[in-house]
């Protein structure tokens, strides 16, 4: 694609920058093999609107935050040396995979929080969060030669006021800055499903977290009658688990589905062949035939809403939103959470970012 006088030169720019600085290797380890230089510095500068002062500004913190952080070691190692217990401890709680192609080539990443308490995991949130870079740099290794993002979908069937507390609020935090500042223009959409009403307050706060470039790229949908219209038009309904419908297995890695075929930028093509048949295990050596997981929650608070308000639906309606995730919140509940809420945004601020 012919890139505009101005791209040209930001990149040049951006390169004599880093060139000044003494960063050029460096970045361009991080980079190698997944992209070429000129590719990394692209995605940086689109990501700050082709201002070369916030680009080198936002590169120069992401090299500084993998090098401090031993990220690039990540390729290598394995998923337990990272999470520091089994990652199919966190599977069971946090079921996740990479589950195939969108319609238009993209990887496809499910996760589902429903469930999900990390206080109740054997290790801290800083360790599941390492994990999540940890599959998020396997998933930057299975791109192909001209995909550059994801596709993510998070479920949230089943979740209620026990999950949108201050723990698991602290998680997505951490998942908020260890994403977007560091793989930037990696996330091509996010598909927030099973979204019940009572998500409302803890999204404000998770939202508040992320740029406008970030959350402009993210849909909150309620139950099946709301998310599988997006779906359909999204990917092939048959790459999704067997918990909505689909024919893919979460075991921690992906389960290929045989024998079929998927739609991908309008030809028909077997699901195997559209996946890549990227190994990825989930104990990170001597991967297996499948795909690999990645999460990023982004989230927005300029999103596309499409959750009806509690009691639109008829009385036994299958769509979550309408029943407050399957759990009818009680109204003392609700009183006074978007304060409570308020206040835990500012208080969460300066403990996870340190300022």
């Amino acid at each position: 694609m012919p890139q505009s006088e101005i791209e040209i030169r930001s990149r040049a720019e951006l390169r004599s920058l880093l060139i000044e600085d003494g960063s050029l290797e460096a970045a361009i380890v991080a980079s190698a093999p997944y992209e070429t230089e000129e590719e990394l510095c692209d995605r940086f500068l689109r990501a700050r609107g082709y201002s070369v002062e916030k680009a080198f500004k936002m590169l120069k913190a992401d090299l500084e935050w993998r090098e401090r952080n031993g990220i690039n070691s990540y390729r290598t190692c394995s998923a337990e040396s990272v999470l520091g217990c089994a990652p199919e401890i966190l599977h069971k709680a946090l079921p996740h995979g990479f589950i195939g192609r969108d319609r238009e080539g993209r990887s496809v990443i499910y996760k589902a929080f429903g469930a999900f308490h990390v206080t109740k995991m054997p290790v801290d949130a800083e360790h599941c969060v390492a994990y999540d870079t940890w599959m998020t740099e396997r998933c930057v290794e299975m791109l192909g030669p001209s995909e550059d993002s994801f596709v993510v979908i998070i479920d949230l069937k089943g979740i209620g006021w026990s999950n949108m507390q201050r723990p698991n609020l602290k998680y997505c935090r951490l998942l908020a800055d260890a994403g977007a500042p560091h793989y930037p223009e990696r996330m091509g959409k996010t598909l927030i499903i099973n979204a019940p009403s009572i998500f409302t307050w803890a999204f404000g706060v998770i939202s508040s977290w992320l740029d406008e470039r970030t959350r402009s790229k993210v849909s909150l949908l309620g139950g099946p009658s709301s998310f599988m219209p997006v779906l359909e038009k999204v990917l092939d309904p048959r790459i999704l688990p067997v918990s909505l419908g689909g024919e893919t297995e979460l075991n921690g890695c992906l389960s290929f589905c045989e024998g079929k075929s998927m739609e991908v930028k309008g030809r028909e093509v077997p699901i195997a062949s559209a996946i890549g048949g990227h190994g990825f295990g989930m104990e990170g050596e001597g991967e297996t035939e499948g795909g690999g997981p990645h999460s990023l929650l982004g989230c927005s608070d300029s999103f596309d809403i499409d959750c009806p308000q509690r009691g639109s639906e008829p009385s036994g309606s299958s769509d979550v939103c309408s029943r407050g995730g399957g759990h009818a919140p009680e109204e003392k509940k609700e009183k006074g959470v978007e304060a409570s809420y308020s206040g835990l945004r500012e208080e969460l601020r300066p403990e996870v970012m340190g300022s």
